[in-house]
């Protein structure tokens, strides 16, 4: 028996967020968090579909990450 390992990638969401966050870090006195929750949920959900789209075409995960923390 072959135990198949789930792997998921956080990296692409992580870039993906980045540039939300250190924005909202540069102007902390003038914005609340709550106001970038929904660029954050925007971004994340741009990031998935694109992580989706070459998963589908060539069947890996990481690789797929890559190419979209690439992109």
């Amino acid at each position: 028996m072959s135990k198949t390992k789930k792997t998921f990638v956080i990296h692409p969401f992580l870039f993906a967020v980045f540039p939300v966050l250190f924005l909202f870090s540069n102007n902390i006195e003038q914005l609340y968090f709550s106001e970038t929750l929904m660029p954050i949920a925007i971004v994340l959900g741009i990031t998935f579909i694109l992580a989706l789209l070459p998963w589908l075409i060539i069947k890996d995960i990481k690789k797929a990450g890559i190419i979209v923390s690439i992109f």
